[in-house]
């Protein structure tokens, strides 16, 4: 940790005299959810919620720096009272993001960290001590602000009380220009996932994630770029079984046109433990399209993970998302995201589906203010239930966005 703070204090300094870029936004939103749980009986009723964020940004031709932070709170109200169910706690999440990279003649450095603080639903399954341990592979803005998200959070068993749990995320790495068209990057990641004390009541488990991987990326044009990617990681839960796991994948991107690119990555991997040995594929594919007034865009994952039980959770996940502008006032947006997950332990009650899809209205008040307009619908199926359950969401939202000078 102390080396990873120093590296950051060095990677930062040079930008000290530096001319930083912020981008703040807040949000307020109030929402009526007639299954807040996705279980049964149903238990409906009505949150508000307030978020603030902050990007910055600082570029220098040797030097970048990019972070986000943003904070949560979420507040329930009218929640029917219904036997078997309780009322919902009011929740609050904290995440923070940075990438920082310094360029030198052949050679770059560089630190990325990411740091999550949230609060479990009381009706969720989970693998304990899942994460993906997957970043996004180039830096950037974007890539910071995803960073949290990619450290991932997966959920098997159902849990009835509110859990606290925090994840830090460290991966340094070194890069190195072969020749013009080739660069070699190496890298390590740790990834530390904490549970409070009621988490031990539900198998949760403390965890560590450590992994070393190799990135070889080759431009066979302007518009092509394949890559290979090595990686081995080691998977340490306080109580339960050390798993190891070895992939390898070779991937191809493409930029068609100024409008529409894409990407996919395929390989194999192996995850191993004193009670489980276990060989499969893993995918990963996006898509991403631009018109003059609107995007669409697409992304498939097929992943491994290891738990604390010594097995393995196969999850496939899909995102697609359209965006348009309607007139100078309004925008438009739908996307869809769903995911599933099955584990080989052979036991029952382990597998689980779920989709959301989400229409969405932005009207433009004023050059920094909005107002937004959401439908949410959201079905889950999960095996250890005898049904599959649906919820729907109905919000309002007023959201504070400057123009973005990044």
């Amino acid at each position: 940790m102390r080396l990873v703070l120093l590296t950051t204090a060095l990677l930062i300094g040079p930008l000290a005299n530096a001319a930083w870029v912020v981008d703040p936004s807040a949000q307020i939103r109030a929402s009526y959810e007639d299954n807040i749980g996705l279980d049964d009986p149903e238990q409906e009723g009505y949150t508000s919620t307030a978020s603030i964020q902050a990007r910055l940004a600082n570029v220098t031709e040797t030097s970048s720096v990019s972070m986000v932070g943003n904070l949560l709170y979420r507040v329930y109200a009218g929640v029917d009272d219904v036997p078997g169910r309780i009322e919902p706690d009011d929740k609050d999440e904290q995440n923070l993001a940075l990438i920082a990279q310094r360029s030198f003649e052949r050679t770059f450095v560089g630190v990325r960290t990411a740091m999550r603080r949230d609060l479990l639903m009381r009706r969720s399954v989970f693998i304990p001590g899942d994460d993906t341990g997957e970043f996004p592979e180039e830096g950037g803005v974007q890539d910071a602000e995803d960073l949290a998200d990619e450290a991932g959070f997966t959920d098997v068993n159902a849990t009835r009380e509110q859990i606290r749990r925090s994840l830090v995320a460290i991966d340094p790495f070194i890069g190195y220009q072969l020749t013009e068209r080739t660069n070699l990057r190496v890298g390590y990641q740790h990834i530390i996932m904490r549970y409070d004390s009621t988490g031990e009541g539900f198998g949760l488990q403390d965890s560590d994630s450590r992994a070393v991987y190799t990135n070889l990326t080759h431009s066979l044009s302007e518009r092509d770029r394949v890559n290979l990617n090595l990686r081995v990681s080691e998977f340490e839960p306080d109580a339960g079984q050390d798993t190891d796991t070895d992939e390898v994948t070779i991937g191809w991107n493409r930029n068609v046109s100024e409008r529409f690119r894409f990407g996919i990555a395929a390989g194999m991997r192996r995850v191993e433990s004193a009670f489980n040995d276990d060989d499969g594929f893993v995918v990963r594919a996006n898509a991403q399209y631009r018109t003059q007034l609107g995007a669409l865009s697409a992304n498939y994952s097929r992943t491994a993970t290891p738990t604390a039980f010594g097995d393995v959770a196969e999850t496939d996940r899909f995102g697609v998302s359209y965006s348009r502008e309607l007139s100078d006032l309004i925008n438009f947006r739908i996307s869809a995201t769903g995911f599933k997950t099955s584990r080989d332990s052979g036991t029952s009650g382990n597998d689980r589906e779920f989709v959301t899809i989400e229409p969405s209205l932005r009207w433009r008040l004023t050059e920094e203010l909005r107002a937004g307009f959401s439908y949410t619908y959201r079905y889950a199926d999960r095996e250890s239930d005898m049904d599959s359950h649906t919820g729907n969401i109905f919000s309002v939202s007023l959201i504070w966005q400057p123009q973005s000078q990044l």
